[in-house]
C-alpha cells in the first residue's frame, strides 16, 4: 500500500547528553518508499546543521510505526542505517551522511501487512546508537498515493485511432495491481482483457470499447488492490478524415532495462511537410521526374546558386537553403551539385540546407570545404524495402529515411567531425506528444539499431532532428524509460531524456538514486558517453583497475587530457566529485571538441559571485570559461565550488549541455 513519496520530509530531533541539553536539527530525506509483500523498503539520506553529531561507524536505528485512526500507534518493525560517509558543505555548513552509498542507504524492514490499511499513516522514529551521550528521536508521517495514469486527462480521436488500442502510461509499485476499472457515470465495471489490458506499466483500452464510448468527456475510477482510487478522464472526439500511416500500439512489446519499452509500437505519423517557409524561398530549382523509379532529379548550377544567394540575403544568415518542391508519388529525391557550384557556396556560407518532402539535410562548413573540389550528389529517400525483419518489428510503422552523399567516385559514410543535421517530418502520437523527450533517433546498420544521442523532437517545427557524422538509414524510437525513485524528482525529464539515449543508467532494480552524490568515476563515465568520446586506452591511473566498470571511460578521459588525477598517478574514482572539479572536467571536454572560448579574464567573470574566493586556483580558468559561455550561472550569486554534485544535478547539467550546445 505504500507507494511514492512526493516531498522532502523534515524531522526535528532533540539531542540529550550528560552535558547541558543541545538541540540538533537532524533531517532524514526519504525520496522513495515502497511496500512489497511483508517488507517496507525505503531509501534515506541524513543531514545535520552541526558537524560531529554523527560519525562514520555510527548506526541509526529506525523504528516504523503505523498510526491508526484513533491516534494509537503499532510498531511495524525496525531497521538500521550505518553511517559510512560524512561530508560538510563549506558554503552552508550542513553535514550530509551516506550521500553516495546507495547500496547502504537502502533499508528494508519486515512489517505485518495486517496492520496496514489505506488510511494508515506511517511514522518513523530514529535514534543514533553506540553514542551514549548523543541519542536522538524524531518522527514524520506519510500517506499512500493512488495509482498514477498519464496523460490525465487523456484525449482520443476515434477516427485517428483506426484499429489500434488506446495506450496510457501507468505507474504502480511492484506490489500493487489494478483490481478493477469502473465507468463513473453508470458505475459499470469494465471487463479485464476484453475492455482493457494492463501490461508493462501500460493501460490499454481496447479498440472495440473505445469506439463505443460517447463523444465528450468520459470518467473512469481506477482501483488498486489496496483500495486507492484514481479518477481518469478521457476526452473522446471523432474527426472526419483518416490520417494515413497513423498506427496505434499493442501490449505485446517486451520491456528492457530501466522499465524501458525500447521498441514501443506507439506510433506517430510521417508528415510530408517543408522544413522552411517556402513562400519566402522562391526556389528556381527545376526537377526531372522518373515515374518508373519514383525518383525526382535536380542539378543546381552556378546561375541558380547566384540567384538564391541574392534572394536569401546569405550575407546576413550565412546559410543557403535549396528547397525542393514535393512531387506526387515520388519517394526519392536526388540533388546534383557540380564542382563550380560548391566552390561558390563554400566561400559564402557556413552551411547548406537541402529541404525535400522526405527530410531536410544540412551540411556544415567543414563538410562543404572537404567536398568543394568534387562533383557531389545528395540522395534522400523513404525506405520501405530491404529492411531486416528484426528491425521492422522494433520500429513498427516509424518512418525510415535513407541518406547518401557521393563525392566524386566515393560514397561518403563516416564524416569525422563533418556533422550533418537531419530533420524528419514527424507527428507524434498522443502518448509521444506528452513525452517527446523519450523519442530518440536511431541509425540502422543491417540488423543492428544504433542509438543516436544527439537527437530530439522539435515541437515548434514538427520535425525529429538528428545530428550525425555517419550516413546510413535513419529512424526514431519511443522508449518508455523511467525509474521508480525519480518519479518525483525535479530532474525527472532530464534523467529520462539521458537514459533514453543510453547516457545514464540506473543502479539496479529500476532505481536511479537521484539524491545521491555522484562519484568521480561515474561523472567521467557520463561525460564520455554523452559526448561519444573515443581514444585508445594504453595506460590508466594506478587506482583504476582493468576489472573496474569505469576503466575504459576513465582511461579515455585521461588519454584526451580531460582528467589529470589528484597526484602520484591517482584518480580517487570512488570519491564524491565536487562542483569545481565537475566544471574543470566539463571545460576541458568542450575544449577538446572545439566548443569553448578560452580567452577570458577569471577575475572579472567570477567577481560577481559571493563565494569566488572559495574556488581553488586550478579551477578558476575553467569555471570562468563556463560562466562566460553561459553554461554555468550559479544560484543566488553563489557557485558552491566545494559542494558535491548529486546524480540528479549531473543529469540537469548534461541535459542543459545537450540543449544549449550539442543540439544546436
Amino acid at each position: 500500500m505504500i507507494k511514492k513519496l512526493c516531498s522532502l520530509i523534515l524531522i526535528m530531533v532533540f539531542l540529550f547528553s550528560s552535558f547541558p541539553v543541545a538541540f540538533a536539527d537532524i533531517r532524514v530525506e526519504t525520496p522513495y518508499m515502497e511496500y512489497q509483500g511483508d517488507t517496507l523498503k525505503f531509501y534515506s539520506t541524513v543531514e545535520s546543521d552541526i558537524y560531529g553529531e554523527l560519525s562514520i561507524g555510527d548506526e541509526v536505528l529506525v523504528s516504523v510505526y503505523a498510526i491508526k485512526e484513533d491516534g494509537n500507534s503499532i510498531l511495524l518493525g525496525q531497521g538500521k542505517i550505518v553511517i559510512l560517509d560524512v561530508y560538510q558543505d563549506q558554503t552552508d555548513g550542513k553535514v550530509y551522511y551516506n550521500g553516495s552509498n546507495y547500496n547502504l542507504i537502502e533499508t528494508s524492514i519486515p512489517v505485518s501487512s495486517a496492520l496496514l490499511t489505506n488510511s494508515s499513516k506511517i511514522k518513523f522514529y530514529t535514534a543514533t546508537l553506540n553514542k551514549i551521550t548523543n541519542t536522538s528521536n524524531s518522527s514524520y508521517s506519510i500517506f499512500a498515493l493512488p495509482p498514477i495514469i498519464l496523460p490525465n486527462p487523456a484525449s482520443v480521436d476515434k477516427t485517428a485511432l483506426g484499429n489500434a488500442d488506446l495506450e496510457l502510461s501507468m505507474y504502480l509499485p511492484t506490489s500493487v495491481q489494478i483490481s478493477k476499472i469502473v465507468k463513473a457515470a453508470t458505475q459499470t465495471e469494465l471487463k479485464k482483457d476484453i475492455d482493457y489490458v494492463v501490461s508493462n506499466n501500460k493501460l490499454y483500452f481496447k479498440n472495440t470499447y473505445v469506439k463505443n464510448l460517447s463523444l465528450g468527456q468520459n470518467e473512469f475510477e481506477i482501483y488498486d488492490n489496496f483500495g486507492n482510487i484514481t479518477i481518469l478522464k478521457i476526452n473522446v472526439t471523432e474527426s472526419a478524415h483518416v490520417p494515413s500511416n497513423q498506427q496505434g500500439s499493442t501490449p505485446s512489446q517486451s520491456s528492457g532495462s530501466a522499465a524501458t519499452n525500447a521498441g514501443s509500437n506507439q506510433q506517430g505519423s510521417f508528415q510530408q511537410q517543408p522544413a522552411e517557409d517556402r513562400s519566402k524561398l522562391e526556389s528556381p530549382i527545376q526537377l526531372s521526374v522518373d515515374e518508373n523509379l519514383n525518383t525526382a532529379n535536380a542539378t543546381v548550377d552556378k546561375d541558380t546558386i547566384s540567384k538564391l544567394l541574392l534572394s536569401q540575403k546569405v550575407e546576413e544568415t550565412k546559410k543557403l537553403v535549396l528547397d525542393v518542391k514535393a512531387q506526387e508519388n515520388i519517394s526519392t529525391y536526388n540533388m546534383n551539385l557540380p564542382k563550380d557550384t560548391l566552390q561558390v557556396l563554400s566561400d559564402k556560407v557556413e552551411s547548406l540546407k537541402i529541404t525535400t518532402p522526405v527530410c531536410s539535410l544540412e551540411l556544415n562548413k567543414t563538410l562543404l570545404q572537404d567536398i568543394k573540389d568534387k562533383e557531389v550528389s545528395v540522395k534522400v529517400s523513404n525506405k520501405t524495402e530491404n529492411i531486416a525483419e528484426s528491425v521492422k518489428q522494433i520500429l513498427g510503422q516509424k518512418p525510415i529515411v535513407s541518406v547518401q552523399i557521393t563525392a566524386g567516385d566515393a560514397k561518403l559514410e563516416s564524416l569525422g567531425k563533418s556533422a550533418v543535421k537531419l530533420e524528419i517530418p514527424y507527428k507524434p502520437s498522443a502518448i509521444e506528444k506528452e513525452n517527446t523527450h523519450k523519442l530518440v533517433g536511431v541509425r540502422i546498420d543491417g540488423d543492428n539499431i544504433v542509438t543516436l544521442k544527439q537527437s530530439f523532437y522539435s515541437a515548434q517545427d514538427g520535425h525529429f532532428v538528428i545530428f550525425t557524422d555517419h550516413l546510413s538509414d535513419f529512424s526514431l524510437l519511443y522508449r518508455d524509460v523511467s525509474f521508480d525513485d525519480a518519479f518525483y524528482s525535479y530532474a525527472k525529464k532530464q534523467i529520462e531524456f539521458l537514459a533514453t539515449r543510453d547516457v545514464i543508467k540506473g543502479v539496479g532494480k529500476n532505481k536511479f538514486m537521484p539524491k545521491n552524490n555522484i562519484t568521480r568515476a561515474d561523472f567521467v563515465t557520463l561525460i564520455v558517453r554523452a559526448f561519444g568520446l573515443e581514444a585508445r586506452v594504453d595506460s590508466n591511473f594506478d587506482d583504476v583497475l582493468p576489472s573496474d566498470y569505469y576503466y575504459q571511460t576513465v582511461g579515455i578521459a585521461k588519454k584526451l587530457g580531460i582528467v589529470n588525477g589528484v597526484g602520484n598517478n591517482k584518480f580517487e574514482p570512488k570519491k564524491n566529485i565536487t562542483r569545481e572539479d565537475v566544471m574543470c572536467i566539463l571545460a576541458r571536454t568542450l575544449k577538446v571538441l572545439g566548443l569553448l572560448i578560452t580567452n577570458v579574464e577569471p577575475e572579472k567573470v567570477l567577481g560577481k559571485f559571493n563565494d569566488a574566493e572559495q574556488i581553488s586556483s586550478y579551477a578558476k580558468d575553467a569555471i570562468a570559461q563556463l560562466v562566460n559561455a553561459q553554461i554555468v550561472s550559479g544560484y543566488n550569486n553563489m557557485l558552491s565550488p566545494k559542494r558535491n554534485l548529486t546524480r540528479e544535478e549531473s543529469a540537469v547539467l548534461l541535459y542543459n549541455i545537450y540543449q544549449n550546445i550539442l543540439l544546436r
